[in-house]
């Protein structure tokens, strides 16, 4: 599998860790995110860290920020 092609889906793997831990946070000491490439016949897994978390959260964060941003000076 090409490196560009694994870290396109860190972030999505990061955001589906963040849903998890939020819902079963108390159960889970860590985190282990596992991607599948059937066609490559190849796995990916990872432990999805508070840093990585809330790195992607910051950016996202931002991202609708922004977008809200917009919408607001839109409807003025």
């Amino acid at each position: 599998m090409p490196e560009e092609n694994k870290t396109q889906y860190k972030e999505q793997l990061t955001l589906y860790a963040l849903g998890v831990q939020e819902k079963y946070g108390k159960y889970y000491d860590n985190i282990k995110a596992r991607l599948h490439y059937l066609h490559f016949d190849a796995v990916d897994e990872r432990e999805v860290t508070e840093e990585l978390i809330d790195g992607v959260v910051e950016k996202y964060s931002g991202i609708v920020r922004d977008i809200e941003d917009r919408r607001f000076h839109a409807n003025m």
